[in-house]
Order: structure tokens, then sequence, then C-alpha cells
């Protein structure tokens, strides 16, 4: 049977000496330059709360503006908001390493932290001669460093704004902001009249989303598409001012809004220049606004909902523009409001009718020739009377007996033209003048021939013509508050005579009348007023 050793014995046995520690390998001192070693010494007054981390920063920055250095540093580095405070000696001169190929023309690829600290240079003219030089500098920076690494491009193009207007440069360095673009667009859906069909289709395009560039419809029918998108959007803002008093803008592109803020928020910047209280246009409807050191900003902004609604609205025009042009792929409406539907629906009919106007041939009458026809036909009128005066003297038969007149000029041998005037002479004459002939072909207006050709003139249709007997006997019994249950008994239906009455007096109402069976309290005295003479009582 095996028995374990003792654990005592075992450590019993072993015996111990003392050793010596080896020493530490030599500890190999880190060189640090003297302008480093300068803007450490400045740290240590932020310690005691001395000075804000961006006034730091600013002075450092001033310090080591002309700096270079020759050390690159090829690890991670990742921080938040950096500053040279932030970095490590080694890691800073890594920084002025690479801005110092930078500012020779060789950019590379860095740390975000690094371009970031750069960007934060220019931001508080580090490194610039003007406002102006430093716009232009971040600028370059942006083009340059978007093929690198494109994830800054939100975060500059933020700053560049905000650059041009604390620094109070022209708005006009500001017409490639996606910000400028999207205010355009608000301003080209505020103001419809000024511009063309195109414009305004691109604007409310770029609101919502750029649906209609991805509609097959508009990719075929874009010039169509454009012109009826333009005019249902005109059509709708005249009804929301006439009939809900208030600005369509509000229901399907932006809101104007005061937003409180601050410029640079995204940055490390010291705002140490005391600004006065101003304005700053960027364009039309935007505009910021400065109050004892307070930004804020003046500016159109799209809600959700306002987005939405304007999707919706085009939606509907696409959809309803391909059931009018009898497109082979239908779509689903994106609004259903019925007044909204009747007017997309003859928007486009007006559209496709001024086509086929447009179509049709033009008859043009050249009025200066008006003169020589009549001089023409003064000319034929005397011949025609001296052959007459012959005839009458010879006893021979006149020229319209088809036969040789004297002076050997017959209606066969005329020429086309002479008999033309020949018509036109003898329409010319006086009453007293007309051959027998004339007189004989010519049929009084009396009887029966009297009642066909007298025009008659026709007094504009009222609006109770609009309507049917059934229909104006429907709308009679419920303005009244008589019963309608004779409608089921004649076969017909309560809802196809609402429908058919909403829509015959839509143009007289741009709205529904009817609303589940019942007259909208608002259109009551109008509809009173319209028919004066529908009977009261209709059994």
């Amino acid at each position: 049977m095996y028995n374990p050793p003792n654990a005592a014995d075992l450590f019993g046995r072993m015996i111990y000496h003392d050793e010596q520690i080896p020493p530490p390998a030599p500890r190999r001192e880190e060189t640090v330059p003297a302008p480093i070693r300068t803007i450490r010494e400045l740290e240590k007054t932020v310690l005691f709360g001395r000075q804000s981390r961006e006034l730091l920063f600013v002075k450092q920055a001033r310090l080591m503006q002309t700096y270079e250095d020759n050390h690159p540093y090829t690890q991670p580095v990742k921080r938040f908001f950096p500053t040279y405070q932030s970095l490590t000696n080694a890691e800073l001169r890594g920084y002025f390493t690479w801005r110092t190929e930078l500012r020779k023309g060789n950019l590379t690829k860095a740390p975000d932290a690094y371009a970031c600290l750069y960007c934060y240079e220019l931001i508080n003219q580090i490194g610039c001669d003007s406002p102006l030089d430093g716009f232009v500098k971040l600028a370059k920076f942006q083009s340059d460093y978007h093929n690198l690494n494109p994830d800054l491009d939100a975060d500059l193009a933020g700053w560049l704004f905000d650059y041009v207007i604390y620094y109070n440069l022209d708005p006009s360095l500001l017409s490639d902001s996606p910000q400028v673009h999207q205010d355009l667009a608000v301003d080209v859906l505020f103001h419809l009249e000024e511009h063309p069909d195109e414009a305004i289709a691109l604007a409310a395009d770029q609101l919502a989303a750029g649906y209609l560039a991805r509609s097959r419809f508009c990719g075929e029918r874009k010039q169509e598409v454009y012109a009826i998108t333009a005019q249902v959007c005109k059509k709708v803002r005249d009804y929301y001012k006439k009939y809900l008093h208030k600005d369509w803008t509000s229901a399907f592109v932006a809101s104007l809004v005061l937003v409180p803020g601050r410029l640079f928020s995204s940055a490390v910047f010291y705002d140490g220049k005391k600004l006065p209280d101003r304005d700053y246009a960027v364009d039309r409807v935007s505009t910021y606004q400065l109050r004892r050191g307070i930004w804020s900003r003046h500016t159109p902004v799209q809600s959700t909902q306002q987005k939405q609604q304007l999707l919706g609205l085009l939606r509907t025009i696409d959809s309803l523009s391909r059931e009018a042009f009898h497109y082979p792929h239908p779509i689903k409406q994106g609004l259903s409001t019925q007044w909204l539907l009747t007017l997309v629906r003859k928007e486009c009919k007006g559209y496709l009718d001024e086509q086929e106007k447009a179509k049709a041939p033009v008859v043009s009458i050249d009025f200066s020739r008006l003169d020589q026809i009549r001089r023409d036909a003064a000319v034929t009128q005397g011949k025609l009377a001296i052959g007459d005066e012959v005839d009458g003297e010879d006893g021979q038969e006149t020229l319209h007996s088809g036969k040789k007149a004297s002076g050997d000029v017959t209606y066969e041998t005329m020429s086309f033209m002479e008999k033309a005037s020949d018509g036109a002479a003898q329409k010319m004459l006086p009453i007293d003048q007309k051959t027998d002939d004339d007189a004989a072909q010519e049929t009084p207006f009396t009887g029966a021939n009297a009642a066909q050709e007298t025009p008659t003139f026709q007094e504009p249709t009222p609006a109770a013509a609009l309507l049917n007997k059934d229909e104006q006997r429907y709308l009679t019994c419920l303005l009244t508050g008589e019963s309608t249950a004779w409608v089921k008994a004649a076969g017909l239906m309560p809802s196809v005579l609402n429908d058919s009455i909403n829509e015959k007096l839509f143009d007289e109402f741009a709205d529904n009348v009817l609303e589940d069976g019942e007259v909208v309290e608002d259109y009551r005295e109008d509809l009173r007023s319209l028919f004066p003479s529908l009977p009261g009582d209709v059994k």
C-alpha cells in the first residue's frame, strides 16, 4: 500500500540561502523638447481653477504656433475633445510631426484626435493670418481629408458654418452648406409665385427625402409631374388660406422657430472676443442673433409630421397622375383627404386638357389683305353692274342664267377668284340693288326658319342646374330635415348621391358639403342661398 510523504518531511529537507537581487535595468530618460516642457508648466494653473480648459488650450497653441517636430507616433490615439493637455508627450510630439508635414502639403491619414486638434487651432485663429485665411484653410482641409477619412465630414461642415457666422464673413461662403440648401428649398415653398414649376417640384422633393427622384413614373414623365406638382402646391396654399385661414407651410413644409444655441458646440473653442449684439442673415428664412453673449437662430424647422405630410402629398400626386395618364403601374395614394384627392384629380385633368388644346391646329387670318380683297370686290361689282345694264338693254339673259351675255362674259368663263368676288359683291349690294334671283333665293326669317336661325342668348347656368332631379330632391330633404326613405325605394343609394353632390359642388365650395349623409353646418346657409328655387316640402 502506497503511503504519501509527509509535507513537513519534504519542507524540512529543503535548505534556503540568501540571494542577491539583480539591479533594475537603467531607466531611459524621455527627451522632451523645451517648448513642450513650457506648455506643460502652464497646465499646473488649471489644477487650481485659475483658467478654463479652453483658455489653456488657446495659450498653449499660441506658444506652439510655429513649432515643428520630427518624432512620429504610430499608436492609436483616442480622445474626445482632445487638447494638448490630454495627450502624452509622445502623442503630442506625434501630432506636431503630422502637422509639420501637413503644412508642407503632405497630408496623411491620422488619428481623429490629431485632425480635431488641427481644426480647433484654426477655429481659434491659431496659424491664420486673418479670419478669411482661417476659413480657406479649414475648407481645404475638409475637402482634402474627406478622401482619407469621411467620418469628420459632419463636424467639419458644422464648424465651417459657425466660423462664417462668428467671424462675420460673407454669407456667400455658405452657399454649399447643407443647411443653406435646406433653407433655399423652404424659401421656394414659402414664395411659390416667385419660382417656376420645376423649382417648386424640386424643392418639395428635397424636403420629402427625394421621393420624386425615386419615382419610376416621374422618371418617365418628369415635365408633366413637375407641372402638376407645382399647380397642386399652389391650389393647396389657396385652399388653406381661404378655408382654414392659415399658411399651408405650417402643415406641409416647416415652421419658423427661435432656437437658442452655442456656436462651435462640438469643438474646443474659447470665446474671448466679447462680441457686440448683432444679427447675421444667412438667407431669407434663417437669421442668427447675438444678445448679451448668447447666440440663437431664427430658422425653419421641419418636424417629422410635416415631412410625412409633404411625402404623402407627393405620393398622392404620383398615384393620381398615373391614374390620369393610364400608367400600367399604379401605386397607393399617400393621403386620403377627400378635398385633396378631388383637387389633385382636377389638376391632372386640367393639365391633360391644356395639352390637347395645344395640339389643336391653329387657324391664322391675314387681316392685312382685307383692304385688297375689298378693292377687288368693288372692281368686280362695277363690272357686274355694267353687265346687268347691257343685258337689260339688249333683252338678253343675265350672267347668272349661265348663257353668254352681250359682253361675251359668261359665269362659266369667269375665273375662280372672279366667282368668289361675284358672291362677295352681291352680298355687299344694297337691298334695292340686288337682283331678282338673289331676292328669290333669300328666305325670310319667319316661322320655323326664324326659330332655327335666330341666335338666342343663354343665361349662365345656376348652381342648382348642376344637380339632377334626384340630387336636388335629396339635398332639399337634408336641408329641411325631411325623410330620405324614398331614395332606396327609387333604387338609389344615399352614398352615391352624397359623392355625386360633393363632386358637382366642389368648384363652388372647394370642399365637401355633405358628410355621412348630413349637411356640413358651415355650408348650410350657403346652400340655401344657392338654391332659393328648391321647394321647401318635397314628398
